[in-house]
């Protein structure tokens, strides 16, 4: 059968933490070990994680700053289709990067402390992955503000229509044929789109 892959970034100190999971489950397990920089290692190491079906990140192992990281993890999920847990370790669940995860639609996240509680949810994040309403705890509530401050929210104006323009810089070259074939594929995307000469 196909291998299923699971690549498990860590900290010295959590090594060894998906070898059961990764037997329970017939997956083949890479562990890389030690202190990395997420978005430094997603340059230099970008091709291994073409193969990967599960990608453990355990936070104690990063020396990212919150931003560098959550770009990071915005970067791979647009690239790639896997399936992203997050080990964290003694982070509460109002931890501000948690809430950060949370937002970009990250909800495999691990932060029981004693090791049969790290197993079940670690399991459950193998299996059936953690829903929304599973990671809800990490959904950040925005800052008290103190009472004599108002709170102004505003809303982004949400355009309707997007004109995007196509044009070729020589005689005979297409863009016609590149505006119709992208025409194309937003209408096979399911949004609506049409093509003006």
């Amino acid at each position: 059968g196909i291998n299923v892959v699971l690549i498990y970034i860590t900290s010295d100190g959590n090594i060894g933490l998906f070898d059961a999971p990764c037997e329970e489950n017939n997956l083949v397990l890479k562990q890389m070990n030690g202190e990395f920089n997420l978005n430094q290692l997603l340059i230099s190491d970008l091709n291994n994680l073409s193969c990967c079906d599960y990608l453990v990140i355990d936070l104690s192992g990063l020396t990212d700053d919150d931003d560098s990281l959550i770009n990071a993890i915005v970067g791979i999920k647009s690239m790639y289709d896997f399936r992203i847990l997050i080990l964290a370790v003694g982070y509460d669940n109002a931890s501000p990067i948690l809430g950060r995860l949370f937002a970009e639609g990250i909800y495999n996240i691990v932060t029981a402390n004693r090791l049969n509680a790290q197993l079940d949810e670690i399991s459950l994040c193998l299996g059936a992955g953690m829903q929304y309403k599973d990671a809800i705890r990490f959904r950040s509530q925005g800052t008290v503000a103190s009472s004599g401050s108002r709170i102004i929210v505003q809303k982004p104006s949400i355009r309707q229509t997007i004109s995007v323009g196509v044009c070729g810089a020589l005689h005979r070259l297409g863009p016609t044929k590149q505006a119709l074939h992208i025409t194309k594929f937003l209408n096979d995307s399911g949004y609506t789109a049409c093509y003006i000469e």
